[in-house]
């Protein structure tokens, strides 16, 4: 349906996972700046167009009722950016009833090999009120200890804007080492249960051979019987070809691929951004993703965490997949729009679901923008492919674009549904 395809480029672009926020109009009349200090004008304008929630019409179907996650056999994890600690309502934004694990993100890294917390942004609060990181992170795990203790609590270090050093930094066995016992020691004061690395991403196949050793060597460190230790890595076939897949899949514990993106202002057309299968043989999809690491059959499948987003990437100037979009409408880092400031209701009769790809579209007339996005259905059927292939479950970037629960929207809990159900 989709020719040509254009792959993506070698480099990790996404805003979304770079711990900016795209302003909604509810924010936009108290927020003068972006967390990277300058006003995104015309992402703002692009988000203010979105209509309010509509109430849910009697013709179509309800959501289905969940109820607290209780299994064991699958992952449902999210990712919780620091900046999301001065929402609004920061509560609302990690389900703890309904998930797994929780990935607080992100740790930075300098470049001799130490770590240190990043000070969230402080979008939604007043200077009087603005939570630190410390202050966040203490507040997570006394809610994990008051709603949910079996939530395992990872620190994820890198991400798209905190990648820059790891090559630095792997390529010396003294900066490793410091990376490695500086990770551990922050683990170990905030009593979290384990790290994930989130490196955005290896560039060649020397970097890829890094990667490796330095994994290996957190190992050592975070032990398999005291810790957990995970790897969060891009899903785009070209990143995946720069590392030795089953040697990495085999050192962690959980390797998140992030099948996502697929589609972004680095390419020529529109697209459907996080797909679950393409209609052009070998091109990027999450299938396609899982499929790459599991042609060694040696690799343990319940081991890959398939990546799903809480944000729409838009496209403008186009009314659906497969179109050229109006380059002097797109900034720098692309459209991203929070899932729930898409102002559609879960089974909203505007979206349009492509079974053949399991994906999700939107038309939005007054913007004039096409937006591409998981919905209920993209997600049933993913948690349906993670069950039949026997993969470890889900993980979303990030929480805080979810619906909440109450609302009967709510990506997360109906992953936690699903993936709960008995087959």
């Amino acid at each position: 349906m989709w020719v040509p395809f254009i792959s993506t480029p070698k480099r990790s672009p996404a805003a979304s996972r770079l711990g900016k926020r795209k302003i909604s109009s509810s924010s936009l009349q108290s927020l003068d700046t972006t967390p990277s200090g300058t006003l995104d004008l015309q992402s703002a304008t692009v988000s203010s167009h979105a209509s309010p929630p509509k109430t849910l019409s009697s013709t179509l179907p309800n959501p289905p009722e969940v109820a607290p996650l209780n299994f064991t056999s699958y992952t449902n994890a999210v990712f919780y950016p620091d900046w999301a600690c001065n929402l609004a309502s920061p509560r609302t934004a990690i389900p703890f009833e309904n998930v797994t694990h929780v990935y607080y993100t992100f740790i930075g890294l300098n470049k001799d090999g130490s770590v240190f917390l990043t000070e969230p942004a402080a979008e939604n609060a007043s200077s009087s009120s603005r939570l630190t990181a410390k202050t966040c992170i203490a507040q997570i795990v006394s809610e994990r200890e008051e709603r949910n203790q079996d939530v395992k609590l990872l620190m994820s270090v890198g991400g798209g804007a905190g990648s820059g050093n790891f090559s630095t930094v792997v390529s010396s066995s003294k900066t490793r080492e410091k990376f490695a016992s500086s990770l551990k020691t922050l683990i170990d004061d905030y009593s979290f249960d384990g790290v994930d690395v989130d490196w955005e991403s290896p560039i060649s196949a020397t970097e890829g051979y890094y990667f490796l050793r330095m994994i290996r060597l957190l190992r050592t460190y975070f032990t398999p019987d005291d810790y957990l230790l995970t790897a969060t890595y891009n899903g785009a076939s070209w990143a995946l070809s720069e590392i030795d897949i089953t040697s990495a899949v085999s050192v962690v514990d959980q390797f998140n691929l992030m099948t996502y993106d697929f589609y972004g202002p680095w390419n020529a057309t529109s697209g459907y951004h996080s797909r679950l299968f393409s209609p052009v043989a070998d091109t990027d999809s999450a299938s396609n993703s899982m499929s790459l690491c599991l042609a060694d059959q040696n690799i343990d499948s319940r081991k890959l965490i398939m990546g799903v987003p809480l944000y729409a990437q838009g496209f403008p100037n186009v009314t659906g997949p497969d179109q050229t979009w109006a380059k002097s409408r797109m900034p720098d880092d692309g459209i991203q729009v929070n899932y729930n400031e898409l102002g559609l209701d879960p089974f909203d009769s505007d979206i349009v679901f492509n079974s053949t790809q399991v994906a999700a579209g939107y038309y939005n007339k007054t913007a004039n923008i096409w937006y591409s996005f998981d919905n209920y259905e993209s997600v049933r059927q993913k948690a349906s492919h993670v069950k039949s292939n026997s993969l470890g479950g889900i993980f979303y970037w990030q929480s805080a674009g979810d619906m909440a629960a109450s609302t009967g929207g709510s990506l997360v809990s109906l992953s936690a549904l699903y993936l709960g159900a008995t087959t």
